[in-house]
């Protein structure tokens, strides 16, 4: 259920079938005391992390009482556990006391001033300290992280009390050892609360309970279980049904984010208001936008009112990131805190504010990811999933719903559409005789791939897909053209992410694995009436498109820095840095090189072709404002 905890199962009972053909009293006496000294070290590490609570929303009484101790005893005690076990290693092998003493009182100061140091850097900037950050510290010194010169000081004498008090620790485990029976039981007891805590989180995110869920983000290097499917598929759960009790539930509202930075401020809209479609093909890379492989978009790229912005890059290279970025206008790094309190973005809020009409159509699950949590969190009616196991059959299915939407807009009620189709991501389209691109990989098996593999075939059938797409978009804009709606529709077609297919030589295929422009570069097509034409060569990102709405849209005459960390579309100062999101991690991407972040904190500068850039240092005029940036809506 949780990666660190695997690892230490396995350590830990690796470690048990060595220690029982070389355990010899000696070692004995000494793993009880090094069991001990972790245990009570865990302890400690989670008294210290209760600092956290102060920037936590206002807990409830109940599960979440209950909940918060646990998850914080026994995600520290774990990661005291990790830290020791190379220490249990040396103690089968060279069992010397005073050594392991010695290593075990260091490692454990380590532990203690490593969170202590995160707590501060918390308190400050709201993003917990990494390899990445810390690197950037050191070598930036007081242009990045501004400490006093008494918190300084301060640094240092707690260096020196919580060596001294470690060893004393140390030294009273191992003069009253014998009074510290039981080590394997208090072992399973953690266990046990590592279970529980991750069990409790698993069901409260399964039952839609924003009360735990919105608290994970505050514990560094926490990765609470999930395990909605798994709930799902034994019938424990109903998402339909835990959707209208969160909705219905009277709850405390509260909640660490402050987004917007203040109440929007939007003209009230008159009877002529513009209708929006917003269209999502998944997986739709920026080169295949040609009259061989997409005609009519293509076409449609050149209309008289079209704008079609040629260097156009999504805020991830997953579908998570990108489609949350393009809602939000954020950093798909805000997508946890999102998710855990259910917040939707201020572009949804003000066009059910503003009464617009809804047809959300998706051809893939809104549950995962989860967008029924976060996107669309305020629709109580939302439909999940559409039955078929075909993409192809399931985009034909949505535009069918799509066009019966449409048939029953009689009034003038400006509506919003959000299509979301799926033909390209599954490779999926029907029977065609001949196939319009040869030769072409008749079955995708993604075993088969690597860097002698010949792309021609598989971007084949790729390119195959996108026609096959190309033509229901047709449809779509045929469709609107015929009933008159395109003169007073906004209609906005992209993508969530590109597809790689080892365009840069480095063994790359597919998606959600580097952030070079094959993964990241999309089109962004927007037709909007009364405006003229033309192609924009400046580049772009997808958390322009919600500051463009508002403001061109919406008329809300807010400053764009308070709901969003993009620009207008139709701004054209440059962007020299995009924060561009993944499944757990996210690039800096400058016009020349892009740092590249990784959860274990360690970062890699690369350049546009993802081949690391030898002795590349940091630039803090650039990470510094893109780490404020993603940390600037929380409280």
């Amino acid at each position: 259920m949780n990666y660190w905890w695997t690892c230490f199962l396995f350590g830990k009972t690796a470690l048990g079938y060595v220690q029982r053909f070389v355990a010899t009293p000696e070692k004995r006496w000494l793993s009880r005391w090094l069991t001990w000294f972790v245990v009570l070290n865990g302890v400690i590490l989670s008294l210290m992390a209760s600092g956290f609570v102060a920037y936590m929303p206002a807990l409830e009484g109940g599960l979440t009482q209950v909940y918060l101790p646990l998850a914080l005893l026994g995600h520290f005690s774990l990661l005291a556990y990790l830290l020791a076990l190379p220490l249990f290693l040396l103690l089968l092998f060279w069992p010397n006391r005073g050594l392991l003493l010695s290593l075990s009182v260091a490692a454990a100061s380590v532990g203690v001033i490593a969170l202590k140091i995160d707590l501060l850097v918390y308190a400050q900037y709201r993003f917990h300290i990494s390899g990445f950050v810390l690197d950037l510290a050191l070598n930036s010194g007081d242009e990045v992280f501004n400490f006093s010169a008494d918190t300084w000081w301060q640094m240092q004498w707690m260096v020196a009390v919580v060596l001294l008090l470690e060893s004393l620790l140390a030294w009273a485990i191992w003069r009253y050892r014998a009074r510290f029976c039981c080590a394997g039981k208090v072992t399973l007891t953690l266990l046990a609360v590592i279970f529980v805590s991750h069990a409790i989180h698993a069901w409260a995110d399964a039952a839609y309970d924003q009360r735990i869920t919105r608290l994970t983000r505050h514990i560094p290097a926490y990765h609470p279980a999930t395990a909605l499917d798994f709930f799902e598929r034994y019938g424990w759960v109903d998402m339909r049904e835990n959707r209208a009790v969160r909705r219905l539930r009277v709850e405390d509202k509260s909640t660490d984010l402050n987004y917007p930075l203040v109440p929007l401020r939007c003209a009230q809209r008159d009877e002529k208001a513009l209708n929006v479609l917003l269209i999502v093909a998944d997986t739709v890379r920026a080169d295949v936008l040609t009259h061989a492989v997409m005609p009519h978009l293509n076409s449609f790229s050149e209309g008289a009112q079209t704008v079609n912005f040629k260097q156009h890059f999504s805020g991830g290279n997953s579908t998570q990131a990108g489609i949350f970025s393009l809602f939000y206008g954020l950093p798909a790094t805000y997508w946890n805190d999102m998710y855990g309190n259910q917040v939707g973005p201020v572009l949804m809020s003000q066009l059910l504010k503003e009464e617009y009409r809804f047809s959300i159509l998706s051809s893939s699950k809104l549950t995962s990811p989860a967008f029924d949590r976060t996107v669309f969190s305020e629709f109580p009616n939302l439909r999940l999933f559409y039955e078929g196991n075909e993409p192809w059959l399931r985009d034909e299915t949505v535009l069918d719903e799509w066009f019966s939407f449409l048939d029953n807009c009689q009034d003038e009620t400006p509506f919003f559409g959000f299509l979301f189709l799926d033909s390209v991501h599954g490779y999926s389209f029907p029977d065609t005789d001949p196939a319009p691109f040869e030769p072409m990989w008749e079955e995708v098996n993604h075993l088969e791939l690597n860097d002698e593999f010949d792309p021609e075939p598989y971007f084949n059938r790729y390119k195959v897909a996108a026609h096959y797409l190309d033509s229901l978009l047709g449809e779509v804009l045929d469709d609107l053209k015929q009933r008159g709606l395109l003169e007073n529709t906004v209609v906005v077609i992209t993508s969530d992410h590109g597809e790689e297919f080892n365009d840069n030589g480095a063994g790359y295929w597919g998606h959600g694995s580097n952030f070079t422009s094959a993964q990241t570069q999309v089109p962004l097509l927007i037709h909007w009436p009364k405006r003229q034409g033309q192609e924009v060569e400046y580049r772009t990102t997808h958390l322009d498109l919600v500051p463009t709405l508002m403001q061109e849209l919406l008329h809300c005459d807010n400053p764009i820095r308070d709901y969003s960390s993009g620009h207008s579309l139709f701004d054209n100062r440059p962007r020299p840095w995009m924060v561009i999101g993944s499944y757990f991690n996210y690039g800096i991407v400058e016009p020349d090189r892009v740092t590249v972040t990784y959860p274990t904190g360690h970062y890699e500068i690369v350049d546009l072709h993802n081949r690391t850039i030898k002795n590349a240092v940091q630039r803090p005029q650039v990470v510094m404002p893109a780490l404020q940036e993603m940390s600037r809506f929380y409280q």
